[in-house]
């Protein structure tokens, strides 16, 4: 093995460490980095979008560090933690904003997410996500428009969302919260999600505002169907796992009902069914084997019982997340936009759906085919064009 495989492996190694210690007090096994190691490590974090988390544990630590790198640890936590108050500040604004209007929404992971967490101001914030069932979401859209002065469309006739900018902050709002391949999973999906916000209303406390969001039950689905989807067509960074491993850390704690809000009781056998029903009760299994091996959630967190096949696909989501980074940004050939980009787009999307599909064949397979024909379409236009 080369000097920088073994250089890389052991930067795998501590950034998992400190993960495991941050999110779960798993003790560390060593008290200080070189100045070379720490480089190494704090990059890796970065692109797998953790880098809160692992400052964090460096500094709980009192890990022995390079001058250079303290200075660089500190100006990156004080940065980190101004862009989570923003998100905070804005998510807690625009519930706020819905409330007191009527309108029926909830708001689904990013900051609702960051409020399970040891330290929420540490997850790396990302855009807003705002779904609005049938009526509300025209009425939302319209409250936005006339607000902002702006005027909101969706990119085309399939698209789930509409984007806009406050703030400096990117929201989304949604019409549909996930888009699936098959239509009845579609329809049980849709009803699904509404029975939730109608039947059972549950908030999480962002900014010391009762934010709404999905139960406890159907939030630990959601999270999961989200990052998975993402896995298995572009690819995925710790950050959306580690999402999913403190979100179930919640539901097994007291924090599910005191604390951050009423986000209701977990309900293992319900989301059983549910994961059955959507055919990803497989797949759950692989990424819970993930989580309790390599990301350290503690084993009788996870609601269902691992066996060697999901140790197997365990170890196939760490080769694959670690390789790709978030939303799989890295590990390319190609860096600039242009024909040869789209093509190794295409590229990866086919090898993700090859590497994942068995887990979820219908779903994944119909999905990269029908990514890979949005890859084509452009592919022809850029051809054209040149």
């Amino acid at each position: 093995m080369s000097r920088r495989n073994k250089q890389q492996e052991q930067a795998e190694r501590t950034l998992l460490e400190l993960l495991r210690n941050e999110l779960w007090g798993v003790p560390l096994l060593f008290d200080e980095l070189s100045h070379e190691a720490f480089r190494a490590v704090i990059s890796l974090a970065g692109k797998q979008a953790v880098v809160g988390l692992v400052g964090q544990s460096l500094i709980s630590n009192s890990v022995k560090l390079d001058k250079r790198d303290i200075a660089l640890l500190s100006r990156t936590m004080k940065e980190l933690t101004e862009q989570s108050q923003k998100a905070d500040q804005n998510t807690s604004g625009f519930a706020g904003f819905l409330d007191r209007k009527g309108v029926k929404y909830v708001i689904v992971k990013g900051q609702t997410l960051a409020a399970l967490y040891p330290h929420p101001e540490l997850r790396s914030p990302g855009d807003i996500d705002i779904y609005c069932p049938g009526e509300d979401f025209e009425k939302a859209k319209q409250l936005v428009e006339d607000k902002l002065q702006i005027s909101l469309s969706k990119h085309n006739e399939k698209s789930k969302h509409v984007e806009f900018e406050a703030n400096g902050v990117l929201y989304e709002l949604h019409d549909v919260l996930l888009t699936w391949v098959d239509k009845k999973k579609q329809s049980y999906w849709n009803a699904l999600v509404d029975t939730v916000m109608n039947e059972r209303p549950a908030t999480v406390s962002v900014n010391e505002v009762q934010v709404r969001t999905l139960d406890i039950t159907c939030n630990v689905l959601y999270t999961f169907v989200h990052m998975f989807f993402h896995l298995v067509s572009s690819g995925v960074g710790l950050r959306q796992l580690c999402d999913c491993a403190v979100i179930l850390h919640s539901a097994a704690s007291e924090k599910s009902n005191n604390g951050i809000g009423a986000i209701g009781e977990f309900e293992p056998e319900k989301l059983r069914d549910m994961l059955e029903t959507l055919g990803l009760f497989k797949a759950y299994k692989a990424v819970g084997s993930f989580l309790v091996e390599e990301l350290g959630l503690p084993g009788k967190e996870f609601p269902f019982a691992l066996d060697g096949t999901d140790k197997r696909w365990g170890k196939r989501i760490k080769k694959n997340v670690l390789a790709r980074g978030n939303f799989g940004k890295y590990g390319r050939s190609v860096k600039n936009m242009g024909l040869w980009h789209s093509v190794e787009s295409a590229w990866l999307l086919a090898k993700q759906g090859i590497t994942f599909g068995m887990l979820a064949p219908r779903e994944v397979f119909l999905r990269s085919s029908i990514l890979g024909f949005v890859y084509l379409d452009s592919l022809k236009s850029k051809i054209h064009k040149s």
